[in-house]
């Protein structure tokens, strides 16, 4: 049916249009995060996409989630969830469309302009997320930590990805027509 064609598309907007509240308040102040998020429920880019069926708005919103997490790691480089969710938000995003390439070269200019190595940066969060666990070169106590991390990694992404596959076989069931 069109709802369930429309559905993700506005679903997605809706979820951009509040997770610009927190981004607003993040990099200035509460009343800056409300007129962000006000400003953007009135943006007609915002609405004329959320009614269309493409991928504009889920790109729009894994775009803006992967800007939360880098900000949020930046403020506190330890905590290994919002690396992990920068990662998962910039791969979605990605994966939404191809121009989501440029948002990991706006990330790494962010990441360059908070005075860290934008190379530096994306490999930690390759070798955090575990995936140098693959390679062959990588041995002795480097693979041991990264089997670690790669099964950290796996306790933390497997219920978002079985939540999303579940969502897509209701849609695909019918459960939402």
């Amino acid at each position: 049916s069109e709802l369930a064609v429309r559905f993700l598309s506005a679903l997605a907007g809706l979820l951009t249009v509040a997770a610009f509240v927190p981004l607003g308040r993040m990099l200035c102040s509460r009343r800056v995060g409300l007129l962000a998020g006000l400003l953007a429920t009135l943006s007609p880019f915002y609405v004329w996409h959320s009614r269309d069926a493409r991928m504009y708005m889920p790109q729009a919103l894994f775009g803006l989630l992967g800007t939360l997490c880098l900000l949020c790691a930046l403020k506190a480089p330890s905590r290994r969830r919002w690396w992990i969710g920068l990662a998962l938000a910039d791969a979605a995003a990605l994966y939404a469309h191809t121009t989501g390439g440029f948002l990991l070269v706006f990330h790494a200019l962010v990441v360059l302009a908070a005075g860290a190595n934008p190379i530096d940066t994306y490999r930690a969060i390759f070798e955090g997320s575990g995936l140098n666990w693959l390679f062959p070169w990588v041995s002795g106590d480097d693979r041991t930590i990264a089997a670690l991390n790669l099964q950290q990694t796996l306790i933390l992404t497997t219920p978002l990805i079985l939540t999303g596959l579940a969502v897509a076989f209701a849609f695909r069931a019918g459960l939402f027509n």
